[in-house]
């Protein structure tokens, strides 16, 4: 008799509630990107519906190279991590541990950068549709919740 971790039904109903939340999130941008004077399916294709918003919200263009940058950095920097992390089980170097402190390093600064253009731009999202800085702290911690908020909610869009 085998004995799994997870009973299958529940692994069925994880993918059901991920599925529901994502489908809601881009149902939630879409929706969004209409109030916003924009098509709907730009707010669902990745990378391009951060440009297209900085471009609406009128926020600098080098903010788009900044926060796809750092978000690509940290990637590429994990994997480099991931190499060095093994290579650490099999030799135990001294080489291979300074590396992987290095690019641990690098990988934090870059999530760092990353947060606060995220958290800016979520300011200006936030306020162009008339909320405050605490609606900001929702967007940023809870965006599955507030992202709905705004999309289906009264808020109207607001040029900044």
């Amino acid at each position: 008799m085998t004995t799994t971790l997870f009973p299958s039904w529940m692994l069925v109903m994880y993918s059901i509630i991920w599925t529901l939340i994502a489908a809601l999130m881009l149902v939630s941008l879409w929706r969004l990107f209409v109030k916003m004077g924009q098509p709907g399916w730009k707010g669902i294709v990745p990378f391009y519906n951060l440009w297209t918003a900085i471009k609406v919200l009128k926020k600098p263009v080098r903010w788009f190279w900044i926060v796809v940058g750092a978000y690509l950095l940290c990637r590429i920097l994990s994997l480099v991590m991931l190499v060095g992390a093994v290579t650490l089980i099999e030799e135990s170097s001294s080489g291979a541990i300074l590396s992987v402190l290095v690019f641990s390093l690098l990988c934090l600064v870059a999530a760092i950068v990353w947060l606060v253009y995220w958290i800016l731009l979520m300011r200006a999202w936030a306020r162009s549709f008339g909320h405050g800085d605490g609606f900001t702290v929702g967007l940023v911690l809870l965006p599955v919740v507030f992202l709905p908020i705004l999309a289906f909610g009264d808020s109207a869009f607001t040029e900044p």
